[in-house]
């Protein structure tokens, strides 16, 4: 039996989605479920190394796209950052004038707010890709026992 890359990859959709929701051990029983319903019990061993290489590479994947450098989010902060003091400089220039000062005050706490975003954004971003990396390590480990057991 050939064993579809698709479905493999929705089987293994499924685990993470399960595992998101509902923890590891409603995950396992869903993903011995998808797998033993689609390829059977004699194919399952194989279905079982492919998930296990799959969940591998993905996790590759998402820790290496976890680094900051990985996304516009860090060269988007520091050009704010620039912003921000060349802002900060016009407003120094322009004290004596009124008119002058107002433009850099709302570009600097414009660039501070954004700035604050980023880094917030690109937290968020760092949490969801290790937790992810950290499923598809989980479902590597566990495929690869079931491969054994199948």
């Amino acid at each position: 039996m050939d064993l579809d890359l698709e479905m493999l990859d929705k089987v293994v959709d499924g685990y993470v989605a399960a595992r998101r929701a509902g923890g590891p051990k409603r995950a396992v029983e869903a993903l011995r479920f998808a797998v033993y319903n689609s390829t059977g019990h004699r194919h399952a061993g194989e279905a079982f190394r492919k998930i296990g290489c799959l969940a591998r590479s993905y996790a590759k994947i998402y820790r290496m796209m976890s680094h900051p450098r990985c996304g516009i989010e860090l060269p988007l902060a520091l050009s704010t950052v620039c912003i921000c003091g060349a802002s900060i400089f016009l407003a120094s220039r322009g004290a004596a004038d009124d008119e002058n000062f107002i433009l850099p005050v709302i570009m600097t706490l414009n660039g501070i707010f954004m700035v604050m975003y980023i880094v917030r954004e690109i937290v968020r971003k760092w949490c969801e890709f290790r937790v992810l990396a950290a499923i598809y390590e989980e479902l590597a480990e566990f495929a690869g026992r079931e491969m054994t057991c199948a």
